[in-house]
């Protein structure tokens, strides 16, 4: 740290304001100088952090070196334009070591990153001169970028939303709250959509940026709320809800298969994007389960009996229910429904029945306390996966009705 203390301090004003031009020769003795302080401050800080055997002394080990570099790329706006960095024009120029020394401290950090990732406090606060060169790096070449991206035939509305963390990022005139875990995301983020670029070019449609933004957990609400309409899109021309189920599959397949960068996320006050995006599309498909089940309703034959005529006729499920009937809502939820039903099956209340074609019916004429559209494959599932919580919440319920006999119609067990 000393040394590279030392070359901030004294190295990079000698060179910015010596009258003569930096050679060949000095800058690439400068680079070798520096290459090698960076490799021996990466041996120094790992084998100073094993010397902590205690976790909280190594971690404030770990936190201080953090903040050490962090201070000295903040100086380095001190020999910057307006806070920023200047452009690289030739390989020569003296104010390109800024970008040697910006770079060798950048790589410092993602050193502590990788390998002191549980000791480093991801959401630390870093300066905002630090945060001056960040936005220097994002920003150069943003524009061919953007541009490039704006070209193709994709969707407006998803380039909008995954250029704008960028955009912001750039722009802001000051930040507050840079993280680490920010800066890292705003980073990947750029890369991940340059290399795209350069390997499909005019081959890239949505479904390629969609990986991206999934494989860095790109949870803003704007891209949470654009993905649930997205699916909708694919699936509202589908002329059958048993097409519209293979789709919500395929997709769920996808998105369960995606890997994503460990740590990385753009906000972490919102729902996990991977995680909330499952969900969504299980109960995207438990519905359309739902109204794939519901049979039909068939006018009955000329001279069948009405139910009218004979009572004691038995209609089978809701092939005889009036269209627009109103479900009738259980204050349960499908875990506790399932395990009621299990348990009246087990004691004989129900004798000789054909539980899926009664799961199915009652699917159709009830709501849970949860669930507008109850699944019949998800309430017999649910039969054979008892948990204790549900357990003991219908003994509960069964105490509950016992006393209410007992305090309304005068009997006692």
């Amino acid at each position: 740290m000393l040394e590279l203390d030392g070359i901030i301090r004294k190295d990079v004003i000698r060179f910015l304001h010596d009258s003569y031009p930096l050679t060949e020769i000095l800058y690439k003795g400068f680079n070798n100088e520096l290459a090698q302080s960076v490799k021996d401050a990466k041996k120094r800080i790992f084998a100073g952090a094993l010397r902590y055997p205690d976790m909280a002394n190594q971690r404030e080990y770990i936190v201080y070196h953090q903040q050490k570099l962090v201070e000295l790329a903040g100086r380095l706006a001190d020999h910057a334009t307006n806070n920023r960095l200047p452009m690289r024009t030739k390989r020569t120029d003296s104010k390109a070591l800024l970008h040697s020394l910006y770079e060798a401290l950048d790589d410092l950090l993602d050193f502590m990153n990788t390998f002191f990732a549980d000791a480093l406090p991801p959401d630390h606060w870093l300066s905002v001169d630090y945060y001056y060169l960040v936005a220097h790096e994002v920003n150069e070449g943003f524009d061919e970028l953007q541009v490039n991206f704006r070209a193709l035939s994709i969707s407006k509305e998803l380039v909008d939303i995954t250029l704008a963390p960028l955009i912001k990022f750039i722009n802001k005139p000051t930040d507050n709250d840079l993280t680490y875990r920010r800066k890292t995301f705003i980073k990947k983020l750029k890369f991940e959509l340059i290399r795209l670029y350069e390997l499909r070019r005019n081959t890239i449609v949505d479904k390629d940026v969609h990986h991206i933004l999934f494989t860095l957990n790109f949870n803003s609400i704007a891209y949470l709320n654009y993905v649930g309409v997205a699916i909708r899109r694919r699936i509202e021309h589908l002329s059958t809800a048993a097409k519209k189920i293979d789709v919500l599959r395929e997709i769920l397949r996808d998105v369960s298969q995606t890997v994503q960068f460990p740590d990385v996320i753009f906000d972490t006050q919102n729902p996990q994007l991977k995680a909330y995006t499952m969900d969504w599309l299980r109960q995207e498909i438990q519905f359309w389960e739902s109204v794939h089940e519901l049979p039909t309703p068939s006018a009955p034959a000329a001279d069948a009996p009405s139910a009218q005529q004979n009572p004691h006729l038995v209609y089978k499920g809701v092939r005889q229910q009036k269209p627009g009937r109103l479900k009738t809502k259980f204050n349960l939820s499908v875990k506790q429904i399932s395990f009621l039903l299990r348990v009246f099956d087990e004691t004989e209340v129900m004798e000789d029945v054909d539980m899926k074609e009664l799961i199915r019916d009652l699917a159709a004429i009830f709501r849970s306390k949860q669930r507008e559209f109850v699944s019949a494959t998800s309430l017999y599932k649910k039969m054979s996966e008892v948990d204790t919580a549900t357990a003991v919440s219908i003994y509960k319920l069964f105490l509950k009705l016992a006393k209410h006999v007992e305090t309304v119609y005068g009997v006692r067990g």
